[in-house]
């Protein structure tokens, strides 16, 4: 997807944050199935969510459209899969956010 950072990078800002201001809540939104997504990929991004503990998380799968860069990408990912993806981690994510707002 071409997005500049690193999960590790991102896992510093997020602990610099709660340093700095212990109320604050904090989202984000994650994008599953892009074209070229591996297992791999997948997984890590499932670390990521669990490691980072955010607030909150939307998920969406992906969705081709007609005129975007990723349009002719050829290694889609299966829309059932994909699906699946997006279903695993909002499942993991219910947790994490009841046990972010009890504190």
């Amino acid at each position: 997807m071409n997005r500049k950072g690193s999960a590790r990078i991102y896992l510093e800002l997020v602990e610099r944050i709660r340093k700095t201001l212990p109320e604050s809540m904090i989202r984000s939104t994650f994008l599953v199935g892009f074209p070229g997504e591996s297992e791999e990929d997948f997984a890590a991004l499932r670390g990521f969510q669990q490691e980072a503990s955010l607030d909150w998380l939307g998920v969406f799968s992906y969705s081709r459209e007609e005129g975007t860069p990723a349009y002719s990408m050829k290694a889609r990912v299966p829309k059932k899969l994909a699906e699946a993806r997006k279903a695993s981690v909002e499942a993991a994510q219910g947790p994490i956010t009841d046990r972010r707002l009890r504190r």
